[in-house]
């Protein structure tokens, strides 16, 4: 009996999960596409790299439902957007703006891609890493970024 219930409660819990991601992919539905800071994040790209052909912008407007979901219930659709992006540097060059709101849940959330990409265990020698953010989240963000292979530069925001 307690192993029927048990059941239950995981079955509930599977189901829950699937709701809470499918409502946070909603919200990020449009992180990749638009964003508002896709203006200030090409100049501010062209300023840093010298061009904006190869850029990628990922806003990442942290709210505390977001936080909510990561934390509880696992989501992982921002690590992931941000891990693709940073894996596409693999084999060809990709400038890619990472433009956070000022509050470091933003790091915690580059921190968990990188462990996608540093599972992978290929170099991401073509990968410029614009980080446009806090400077405490900067600093500890460098180090780790570069150890990927990827150039680290960083925008106060």
């Amino acid at each position: 009996m307690a192993q029927l219930s048990t059941l239950g409660a995981l079955a509930f819990m599977k189901i829950f999960r699937l709701l809470a991601l499918t409502v946070t992919s909603l919200l990020f539905a449009g992180c990749v596409t638009t964003t508002p800071v896709d203006s200030p994040a090409r100049a501010l790209c062209v300023q840093t790299l010298g061009t904006d052909v190869y850029l990628k912008v990922l806003w990442l407007p942290t709210s505390h439902a977001e936080a909510f979901t990561m934390a509880f219930l696992g989501n992982s659709g921002p690590q992931l957007e941000i891990a693709s992006a940073m894996e596409s540097g693999i084999d060809k060059r990709v400038d890619l703006v990472v433009w956070t709101e000022p509050h470091g849940e933003s790091a915690y959330y580059i921190k968990q891609a990188l462990w996608y990409v540093r599972n992978r265990k290929q170099p991401l020698s073509h990968l410029n890493f614009l980080f446009v953010g806090d400077a405490s989240d900067a600093d500890s963000l460098r180090p780790e970024i570069e150890a990927t292979g990827a150039k680290f530069y960083f925008h106060q925001r």
